[in-house]
């Protein structure tokens, strides 16, 4: 038997009887509580099941399972373009005409001309789960409670959400718990243990509700360009099963390297073992995940804070450089002036020549070292001559610049890397910091606590490339889980001014899980990547590059006016016809 309360913030099960009941729970408890809800009162659907694809994956639809009329009409295929080597998104929407459960979906391989397979187990499905939190995914302004699609999950029972608080299963002591990640203070208690599924779990859905599904196909290197196509098979017990034709078109070209460097601020430092699920504390599985995420989600230099003296430093290297990320620079905050200080600039010199020592020993290049962050006037000016110093010892700096005014004041030109915040910047105000040699990097524009592929996809790619920056290092992969603070939990006890925890990504026992956000950001280095490969193509600099997508109408000096589908098509047919 089970004893299910209302009201409370923990529902204890054992592991066995978690297995059997996730699945269904809701939806039963939906029809038996409410048995309206079991008869479908949509207006446009007499089948037990539709299918709606999205017509680009990374759009604001913001669905929920209450969101009628969908906002794109049914369909039987789901059409995307790719290179080879890529990852690419696509995404479809269920909608329940019944009450249905043991939901399953299961994708073929995808099959081309002359033999030619993309393996079904290259094609990734996961749920998007709708939860509440503290913004409404479209203004940060926004302050309040939102029931939001975000996080994307193999088990829809990861998270459930009831009388407007969401719940996140973790085991304590052998016992699956649901703890209340929606109240102000509440934590995931510590040693607990939160694991998403491998594969995607059976789930249910009530009578007229909605669920978001969502695609991920890793397309082989040197798969041989033309179109191939599968099946993705949607079942629910007692029901015959539902497809959609996954068409996927290859390309005939490879996509060159960024010519924007993807960095971001890691907080993460290598620790033997960590107590509770945050930001700064990760063992080696969960380092070793996430890295890995962030290598597929183009990231290439994620910021190291262990500091020099951390006798894990060298493990740490070598998890970076183990997942395939590139060796020739360190951006370290394990030191900085705001740590350690600025009133003895040549105690410095031991600190840059440890940093050069490890990162020699190590197969590592340059160590660029952070400055205060975001200092302004004064504190800006007191640690130049902590800069000299480094500089005088072989290192290089970095440091982020909250302000246009801060990234022309006299001094600028000691950074070798600008970190300048991007609401409302320019491409005038980065030509300008150019001109001090610096290189320029975005962050901030918006930060990661934004549920919104779209915007972040537009600010982060076409946008980015388009204002002439360098780089993107924005803040941060993950930053939940302190100050007395859980990182599941979006209502901090302590916020001021609508603060929120700052997450592309959230941490679990043995890895993590993303976000649709999170597959913006990829989406956005990709496009920059097709652009990259046009510059390629065509012999260009990246100014001449600037030059053509700065005549295209489909891109312009707010991002928010970006139409990134039509930019990437645009320049896939100038490739093409070169």
């Amino acid at each position: 038997m089970y004893h299910i309360s209302v009201g409370v913030t923990r529902i204890q099960v054992t592991n066995a009887q978690i297995a059997n009941i996730s699945a269904t729970l809701s939806a039963y408890l939906v029809c038996a509580f409410f048995p309206a809800a079991c008869t479908s009162h949509s207006s446009g659907s007499a089948s037990y099941l539709d299918i709606y694809p999205l017509p680009v994956a990374t759009k604001q639809y913001q669905i929920v399972e209450t969101t009628s009329p969908l906002p794109f009409p049914q369909g039987s295929e789901l059409p995307i373009t790719t290179a080879p080597g890529e990852i690419v998104p696509a995404s479809f929407v269920l909608h329940s005409g019944e009450l249905l459960t043991g939901i399953t979906i299961r994708a073929s391989s995808l099959k081309g001309a002359h033999g030619s397979v993309i393996p079904s187990g290259n094609v990734d499905v996961r749920v998007v789960k709708t939860w509440y939190q503290a913004s409404d995914g479209n203004c940060s302004c926004n302050v309040g409670k939102y029931l939001i699609p975000e996080i994307l999950v193999k088990d829809d029972a990861l998270v459930t959400t009831r009388q407007q608080k969401s719940f996140l299963r973790a085991t304590i002591g052998g016992t699956a718990q649901y703890i209340d990640i929606t109240t102000p203070g509440s934590k995931v208690p510590r040693e607990s243990n939160v694991q998403d599924a491998d594969t995607l779990q059976e789930f249910s859905m009530a009578a007229g509700t909605n669920k978001q599904i969502w695609l991920t196909t890793r397309v082989p290197p040197g798969l041989p360009a033309g179109p191939y196509a599968g099946s993705i098979s949607v079942l629910a017990q007692g029901k015959p099963a539902k497809t959609v034709t996954l068409r996927v078109t290859v390309l005939p070209f490879t996509l060159a390297p960024s010519l924007v460097e993807q960095s971001i601020y890691y907080r993460a430092q290598l620790k033997s073992s960590c107590s509770t699920l945050e930001s700064d504390c990760k063992t080696s599985a969960q380092m070793a995940a996430e890295l890995t995420d962030m290598r597929e989600h183009g990231i290439q230099y994620p910021t190291v804070y262990d500091s020099s003296s951390s006798a894990l430093l060298p493990a740490r290297l070598s998890l970076m450089r183990n997942v395939g990320l590139p060796t020739d620079k360190i951006y370290q905050l394990g030191e900085t002036p705001e740590s350690m200080g600025v009133k003895d600039p040549r105690a410095w010199d031991a600190v840059v020549r440890e940093w050069q020592r490890i990162a020699s020993a190590n197969g590592w290049g340059q160590v660029y070292t952070y400055g205060w962050d975001e200092a302004t006037g004064a504190t800006f000016d007191s640690q130049l001559p902590v800069f000299d110093v480094i500089h005088a010892n072989g290192g290089k700096i970095f440091n982020s610049v909250p302000d246009a005014a801060t990234a022309t004041r006299p001094g600028i030109e000691k950074l070798d890397v600008v970190v300048l915040y991007g609401d409302r910047i320019l491409s005038s105000d980065v030509a300008q910091v150019h001109r001090t040699n610096s290189k320029v990097f975005m962050y901030g524009g918006p930060f990661t606590d934004f549920e919104n592929p779209e915007y972040v996809r537009n600010h982060y790619g076409f946008g980015l490339l388009y204002k002439g920056f360098d780089g993107a290092m924005n803040y941060a992969y993950q930053d939940g889980g302190r100050a007395g603070n859980d990182a599941w939990n979006d209502f901090l006890a302590n916020a001021t001014g609508g603060a929120r925890n700052l997450e592309w990504t959230y941490p679990t026992t043995n890895g993590v899980v993303d976000t649709l956000q999170w597959e913006g950001y990829r989406e956005a280095v990709n496009d920059i990547r097709y652009a990259s490969t046009l510059a390629v193509r065509k012999g260009w600099s990246k100014a001449q590059l600037l030059s053509y997508l700065r005549g295209l109408p489909t891109l312009g000096e707010n991002p928010n006016s970006i139409d990134a589908a039509a930019t990437r098509q645009k320049i896939i047919d100038e490739i093409l016809a070169n």
